[in-house]
């Protein structure tokens, strides 16, 4: 019995605790605060959560808003530190900052003030164009040509932004007005002359004021002797009538005188001063319209050629039709190319015994040459072309040491009868001898060991038996095989 009431008493005291518990037990509240921990002070039962009704503090922002972005705030329980964030709405004020005005001008556009918010950039007044102003016009006087100074047309431009609203046109100077040799500005007329590189000498540059159709070139200009006539110095002139040049010229460049058609006459003061002068080309030389030489006030129809040349140079007498007779002087050694090409008149030619070499054209078309023509045994060169269309040429005797006959050296020769081509010749050029019609014999001192260019005739022994008949020879040379050239094999 006593054992039941004590079992009974237990049952209670346990089912008295279990009340206790459940109602120490608080329900949860729809927030979200920390569950609280009881620490027993001492005892050995286990921890019992609890929940903290919060109470929270002030709110901190934590960004603030803009006018672009949304801000954030939040704030902590003071009992569980327990934190609550927050949203804090854009804000609707801008941050305006001036887009400046700049005005107008007559070369660009302008714009009036604006504005723009400085944080999210968003245009808060609309800048306006400005239409551009109009020029403000200056008038550019024109100005007169004079002889001295160059003309302008009437022109303009805007005095505000500079810009030429009408070009000026440059106007050429007038021509000088010489009376009594003097013009009005004081001026006189002469040539365009410029110094040389080592400041020795002048060339004549150009016509520069000069007026008379007859050109003198001075010895000396500013003190220095005139020693040129420059490349294209009066190309094209056509008012120039003579020349006289002055006796230092030493060297005329290519195409001074091209196109003066109205030259008549050219005046030297000597033949050696002459033959000293070196032409660049054709057109370098007066004569090639002037045609006259005149040595002083005389016109040379027989030329002599002074003992101290020795080399007449290319282009010397170049179509100068007075010439009538020419000697060489006794220490010439070479004629230059076209020294005598087109000489029409010469009809007489005096060599020497010390000539070495006939250049290029040195006859060419010198067609009323009837000379003999008797070569000293000094000779080793005949250029090409050098006698071609000399038709009245007689007879040539080549001398004893003659090498080569140039390309058509002879060609269009219709006068000459016989040839001996001498021991010593390696070379007979194409055409040497083509339309040579009256040549009717040709004699090889060294018939054998020829070759020719054609095919027919591969080895170096070809034709030998024809080459032995002067006649067969002579077909060969200016009929049969007039294009071919030959040489001589050792």
């Amino acid at each position: 019995m006593k054992k039941a009431f004590l079992l009974t008493v237990f049952l209670l005291m346990i089912c008295l605790l279990a009340v206790s518990a459940c109602k120490s037990v608080v329900p949860p509240i729809n927030d979200s605060s920390s569950l609280q921990t009881n620490l027993g002070t001492g005892d050995n039962n286990a921890d019992i959560p609890s929940v903290c009704n919060h109470t929270f503090g002030e709110w901190n922002t934590v960004k603030k808003a803009s006018c672009k972005d949304e801000g954030k705030r939040e704030r902590a329980c003071t009992q569980c530190n327990e934190t609550e964030v927050e949203a804090i709405e854009k804000s609707a004020v801008h941050t305006p900052t001036i887009d400046a005005s700049f005005p107008a001008t007559c070369k660009t556009y302008g714009l009036t003030e604006g504005s723009h918010c400085s944080v999210c950039d968003e245009v808060l007044v609309k800048q306006t164009v400005i239409p551009r102003l109009e020029h403000t016009v200056i008038i550019d006087e024109a100005v007169t040509a004079t002889c001295t100074n160059i003309g302008l047309t009437e022109g303009s431009h805007c005095s505000a932004c500079k810009s030429i609203l009408i070009k000026q046109v440059e106007l050429p100077m007038l021509a000088h007005t010489f009376v009594d040799g003097i013009c009005h500005c004081g001026a006189k007329p002469e040539l365009l002359m410029q110094l040389s590189d080592d400041g020795s000498y002048y060339t004549v540059s150009g016509i520069g004021t000069y007026i008379d159709t007859v050109v003198i070139i001075p010895n000396t200009y500013k003190n220095k002797p005139v020693k040129a006539i420059g490349g294209s110095a009066f190309n094209g002139n056509q008012s120039i009538t003579h020349i006289v040049l002055g006796s230092q010229i030493t060297e005329i460049g290519p195409w001074a005188f091209y196109q003066c058609a109205n030259l008549t006459g050219v005046t030297t003061s000597s033949i050696g001063s002459w033959c000293n002068i070196r032409f660049e080309n054709s057109y370098s030389n007066p004569l090639f319209y002037g045609k006259n030489l005149y040595v002083g006030d005389t016109l040379v129809t027989d030329l002599i050629i002074p003992d101290e040349i020795k080399s007449i140079n290319d282009f010397s007498f170049e179509r100068c039709t007075s010439i009538k007779t020419a000697s060489l002087g006794e220490n010439v050694e070479k004629i230059g190319s076209n020294a005598f090409h087109s000489c029409t008149e010469l009809s007489d030619i005096k060599l020497n015994d010390k000539l070495q070499i006939i250049s290029d054209y040195a006859f060419f078309n010198c067609s009323k040459l009837t000379t003999d023509l008797y070569f000293a045994d000094t000779l080793t060169e005949i250029g090409e072309c050098a006698f071609a269309n000399v038709s009245s040429l007689p007879s040539v005797y080549f001398g004893s040491s003659l090498k080569s006959i140039g390309y058509a050296a002879f060609r269009n020769c219709v006068k000459l009868e016989s040839l001996i081509i001498p021991i010593t010749t390696e070379l007979i050029g194409k055409y040497a001898f083509q339309n040579c019609s009256n040549v009717d014999s040709v004699m090889f001192q060294a018939p054998s060991g020829w070759k020719c260019s054609h095919s027919s005739y591969p080895t170096s022994n070809m034709g030998e038996e024809a080459l032995s008949y002067p006649s067969g020879a002579a077909e060969f040379l200016t009929d049969a095989y007039a294009d071919r050239e030959w040489t001589h094999i050792s």
